[in-house]
């Protein structure tokens, strides 16, 4: 009796290794995960605005910021990882996001990216998968200017120069947008865009999740 309950135990085994996965992991495991990867990257962003509102107007044109510096500015319990998100404090032209001529009255932009975590990634084709981007619908608040860095489309940069700001929505004439943002301005500063791209649009390297914020 007891021999064919084992074996009765072992062929159950041996038929769960091929039973399909839940229907419900996406929504149980994968995306439960990918929301906790963003909302961490919107924290540390959070910590550098912060850190900017509290120096403002004692900062550089251009300013990295690190764990060593946002340490105090991030949420209590978050674990700092270098290299794991990095943020620029810029001084910029508001209207161009270029660096203020003389006699302009400039602006504060926090821009901070992080790389898209591998396990987001099509191994095939480095595209992001779905449930990152799900996740990102979900988690980035409303107005918030935070998504992946994508190339702007073309038809509007081609007329871009000469279209006055008000007609084209207060929009920069940038080479690269937030795609996912809910923000009406996607823009990311041209001058921070010499920054990313070597990060961000390197076709080895993983796409960016990045944030602006005019302070």
């Amino acid at each position: 009796m007891y021999i064919w309950m084992i074996l009765a135990t072992f062929m159950v085994m041996l038929a769960a290794y091929n039973l399909s996965p839940r229907a419900d992991i996406a929504h149980v495991q994968n995306a439960p995960q990918a929301e906790a990867a963003i909302t961490r990257f919107l924290a540390w962003h959070k910590g550098a605005e912060k850190y900017a509102i509290a120096y403002k107007g004692a900062l550089s044109e251009s300013e990295s910021l690190g764990c060593a510096v946002l340490n105090d500015y991030l949420p209590m319990g978050y674990i700092c990882v270098d290299n794991e998100s990095s943020s620029t404090i810029y001084y910029l032209n508001p209207a161009t996001g270029e660096s203020p001529e003389e006699g302009v009255l400039g602006k504060y932009f926090v821009v901070s990216y992080q790389h898209v975590p591998d396990k987001w990634l099509n191994v095939a084709t480095n595209k992001i998968l779905g449930d990152f981007y799900h996740a990102l619908a979900s988690r980035v608040p409303a107005g918030v200017t935070c998504g992946i860095m994508v190339a702007e489309n073309e038809e509007f940069l081609s007329n871009c120069e000469e279209t006055p700001k008000k007609d084209r929505d207060n929009k920069l004439c940038s080479n690269y947008v937030v795609e996912g943002a809910t923000a009406l301005d996607k823009s990311i500063p041209p001058k921070a865009i010499s920054d990313l791209e070597d990060e961000c649009t390197d076709s080895d390297k993983a796409p960016c999740i990045v944030c602006v914020k005019k302070i």
